[in-house]
């Protein structure tokens, strides 16, 4: 029944390999057992409640849905693999890194959102997808991948659980990234199922062919504008003549029009208007060269200073803070939820932190910390978290340790960078949104001394410098 009630359980116990998971079903209850040392499940007595659960080889038992879910796309070479890749090929390609990580921290992040949205009551429809079709205007999916994702079609099969085809229907043509991108999911999730999903809303798919895009390298880059400025000149001629020849008619009927029903001879021919768009194609061409030129003169050049426009580390709200308390995530095996005091009058922000690999609970209380805090609040797995506690991780993520202040640094303080005292930082949409931190945080690293930099700016307070483990990565 469980198994039945999820259109997306469903999908995903479809396509898994039946050589490394059985799905067992019995009465009401519904196990899936890991064949590969694991033992199967025990037919269990008819429950009131329908319930879902994994059963690992080590003897585990996982029996939060999402994180079932994440389990068995987890298998690399079946479902996070080309061409499927449900949780951004992560599992298997560049696991450590941050890219990586992101991706994975949203994949968890927007299957809390899809959580959200079915079991809320409120929930608007106008709302959820003026905030989808925001999240899109910048990217494909949801969580920045090259193809649909565990989250996105989680999203997709939340929506079509909580509104009516006919409500999804009366929103065509007001949302356009939303709309492109629930087409795209649909199709995926039609194909992964082979046919048992939702059958698709077809308003929603588009005919047209998508915008082909050209860099200005391409050798043949003169001959492509010359020939698209020929077709726009052919169609330009063609509803001219449409226009002439329904103004002509309206005269005939007595209509009086404010242009003549034709040009009297003065048009140019289709030989000086290709010649015209083949002249200011070659202008597009030296132009794309010149600015080409201009872009690679520049690399290589010293980062921008403070002041001149350019992204910075300034746009980052970075803060001494003090973990009050900690305790251990009741459904992520990683996960520490922490209360963190960052002098606020609002109190101590809770926020969860993927170190239960590398601290104990003890080690937790009372560690003196920096957090970035002008990051939006999100739910990781399903613990409301407003920030992020920063540390210092080696380049395949074995040794992580916290990246500290001053033991004499004030609770709450904001750390500088030099050079970029005076910025002040961006606010947490805008961080979101444009993917600052994403972008910053490569070069947020420690110098072979330990001190925490940003490129070759080091990262200060009132007591001194912050500092982590030598030659690693801040994040």
């Amino acid at each position: 029944a469980a198994l039945k009630a999820d259109g997306l359980m469903r999908l995903i116990t479809k396509v898994v390999s039946p050589l490394q998971v059985e799905i067992s079903i019995s009465c009401e209850d519904v196990k899936a057992d890991n064949k590969k040392g694991g033992k199967k499940g025990k037919k269990a007595a008819p429950m009131a409640t329908p319930e879902t659960s994994l059963l690992l080889r080590t003897g585990s038992k996982l029996s939060h849905r999402n994180t079932i879910l994440r389990t068995l796309c987890s298998y690399p070479f079946q479902l996070d693999f080309t061409p499927k890749s449900l949780l951004g090929g992560c599992t298997i390609f560049n696991a450590s890194t941050i890219s990586s990580r992101m991706v994975l921290a949203g994949v968890t992040s927007w299957m809390s959102y899809a959580s959200t949205l079915r079991t809320s009551s409120d929930s608007d429809l106008q709302n959820v997808l003026e905030e989808l079709n925001g999240t899109l205007k910048s990217k494909s999916f949801l969580c920045g991948t090259s193809n649909v994702s565990l989250a996105d079609l989680d999203v997709y099969f939340a929506l079509r659980e909580k509104f009516s085809d006919d409500d999804l229907v009366s929103i065509v043509g007001a949302n356009a990234n939303f709309e492109r991108w629930f087409d795209q999911v649909q199709h995926v999730a039609t194909d992964y199922s082979c046919g048992d999903a939702p059958s698709m809303i077809q308003k929603f798919t588009k005919k047209q062919n998508g915008p082909v895009f050209f860099y200005g390298d391409e050798p043949n880059f003169s001959e492509i504008c010359a020939a698209t400025a020929r077709a726009v000149a052919e169609t330009s001629s063609a509803k001219t003549s449409l226009v002439a020849k329904s103004k002509t008619v309206k005269s005939a009927e007595g209509v009086k029009s404010n242009a003549p029903p034709s040009s009297g001879g003065n048009e140019l021919t289709d030989e000086q208007k290709a010649a015209a768009a083949e002249k200011r194609a070659k202008k597009a061409a030296e132009k794309a060269a010149k600015k080409k030129a201009g872009a690679e003169k520049g690399k290589g050049k010293g980062a921008a200073p403070a002041g001149s426009g350019e992204l910075n580390i300034g746009a980052l709200d970075i803060r001494v803070g003090l973990i009050l308390k900690a305790w251990v995530h009741e459904e992520a095996d990683k996960l520490y939820c922490e209360e963190v005091d960052l002098g606020e009058a609002s109190g101590p922000r809770k926020i969860a932190s993927g170190l239960r690999p590398f601290y104990t609970l003890d080690q937790m209380q009372n560690q003196r910390v920096l957090v970035l805090c002008n990051l939006k609040a999100r739910n990781l797995a399903g613990f409301p978290s407003h920030g992020m506690v920063l540390c210092a991780s080696n380049a395949d993520h074995t040794s992580v340790q916290f990246a500290v202040p001053p033991s004499d640094a004030k609770i709450g303080e904001r750390v500088v960078f030099t050079g970029y005292e005076d910025v002040a930082p961006e606010a947490e949409n805008k961080v979101a949104k444009k993917k600052i931190f994403e972008k910053l945080a490569p070069d947020l690293k420690t110098n072979e001394s330990g001190a925490i930099v940003w490129k070759d700016s080091k990262a200060m307070t009132s007591a001194g410098p912050c500092e982590g483990t030598p030659n690693t990565q801040i994040a």
